[in-house]
């Protein structure tokens, strides 16, 4: 038996109905198709400096057939920006089975959230990493911070990031 994606997670049970005579089966607990969780080592941001690349890794948790999905990734603060040394950087980068995708994302009018659709995992038997570019400005407040990711219904932080 196999939940689909957009499945409730929790327990249920199927009723089996023979003759007229109704039964529940056994306890039933539907969990999420993929696992997602931070991806690195923490890093550090320079206000001002170099740009870094926060990500997480995707798990699949048994699934056959996972979907596109939707990722979104979130800065925590003001002064933290998605851009690299050449600029704005509003892609995903996907490593998956030796393989590296880029996707194009969708900056929010405030900056704060970029939104990649159509994101092919390619979740096998192996983890999915993907992460993208951040970098501080000279106003960024200092201290620990993560960047927020979505995929589907899944979410995870950033390993740490410590501006400096």
């Amino acid at each position: 038996m196999s939940a689909g994606h957009d499945s409730p997670l929790g327990s249920t049970h199927l009723t089996f109905d023979v003759s007229g005579k109704t039964s529940p089966s056994t306890r039933i607990v539907v969990n999420p198709a993929l696992t997602v969780s931070p991806s690195g080592d923490p890093g550090i941001l320079q206000r001002g400096g170099k740009a870094t690349y926060p990500g997480v890794k995707v798990g699949n948790n048994g699934s056959s057939n996972v979907p596109l999905q939707t990722i979104s990734a979130v800065l925590p603060q003001a002064g933290l920006r998605f851009s690299g040394p050449q600029g704005p950087d509003h892609q995903l980068t996907v490593m998956a089975n030796g393989d590296i995708r880029v996707y194009m994302g969708t900056l929010s009018a405030d900056e704060s959230t970029l939104t990649f659709t159509d994101v092919d995992l390619a979740v096998g038997t192996t983890e999915t990493v993907m992460w993208v570019c951040v970098s501080a400005t000279e106003e960024a407040l200092t201290g620990p911070t993560h960047v927020a990711f979505t995929v589907g219904n899944q979410s995870s932080l950033s390993a740490t990031l410590t501006v400096t």
